[in-house]
């Protein structure tokens, strides 16, 4: 199955380290890392302010009620992370690629 259609039709997602969690900024959907484990989280997601961590079972439920309620929490920090970090969700990213190569190309001649 595709993950990029399950996390475009998921009201939130729920991951521990996995690269689904950046998609699912870069898609601008709620993020919960969820982290039962005495190590720190494999992820900064939480630290950045673009998901919120759970680390205990019984805080599971209440963490998704209230993003499901309202996201604003993580929503405020989203664009800044996707600027900073994805630089722009345009679909245009294997042209600014090809650019850059061409011009590094140019310039070793």
């Amino acid at each position: 199955s595709d993950t990029y259609e399950h996390i475009y039709n998921a009201d939130l997602v729920i991951t521990k380290g996995s690269t689904t969690g950046i998609e699912a900024v870069a898609m601008e959907k709620p993020v919960i890392i969820l982290n039962l484990t005495q190590y720190p989280d494999p992820v900064d997601h939480v630290k950045d302010g673009v998901a919120l961590g759970v680390n205990k079972p019984s805080d599971l439920k209440p963490t998704i009620q209230t993003l499901l309620n309202d996201d604003s929490i993580l929503k405020k920090r989203r664009k800044k992370f996707i600027y900073d970090n994805l630089y722009k969700i345009d679909g245009k990213s294997s042209k600014r690629v090809a650019a850059e190569i061409n011009k590094f190309i140019g310039e070793n001649k």
